[in-house]
């Protein structure tokens, strides 16, 4: 298949697939920009990490709830559609307990890796 001659039907069918395909991540794309809005116009970011200021002081005790979070949302939900979920919840939250950012996204990319090879789902 590698030095294989494409002709034009197979062509046309691959533009089509593709198409699908995007137009789908489009989708996607576009509901997290509505969503993003949303959370912004709400504060929800802001108020989450208030909320949990007040729960605990501990940034050891916050990267447990969070990676808690992620293992629980890996088992139901697809990797990309948590990142986008959750990033711009987690990132204020985590910058207002001194996390590192890239320690976060090795965190959060390990818990989603583990999440998704779990039951129920076991999507991966």
């Amino acid at each position: 298949a590698l030095y294989r001659k494409v002709n034009l039907i197979e062509f046309k069918q691959s533009l089509i697939d593709t198409s699908k395909q995007i137009g789908a991540v489009m989708f996607i794309l576009a509901g997290a920009r509505i969503f993003g809005y949303v959370m912004t116009i709400q504060r929800v970011p802001d108020l989450f990490t208030v909320w949990m200021t007040g729960f605990t002081q501990n940034r050891i005790i916050v990267l447990l709830l969070v990676n808690i979070a992620l293992l629980f949302l890996g088992m139901f939900m697809n990797s990309s559609t948590i990142l986008i979920l959750t990033i711009p919840i987690l990132q204020p939250l985590l910058s207002s307990y001194g996390v590192d950012m890239v320690h976060f996204g090795v965190v959060m990319t390990l818990n989603v890796m583990i999440g998704m090879l779990t039951p129920p789902l076991g999507v991966t």
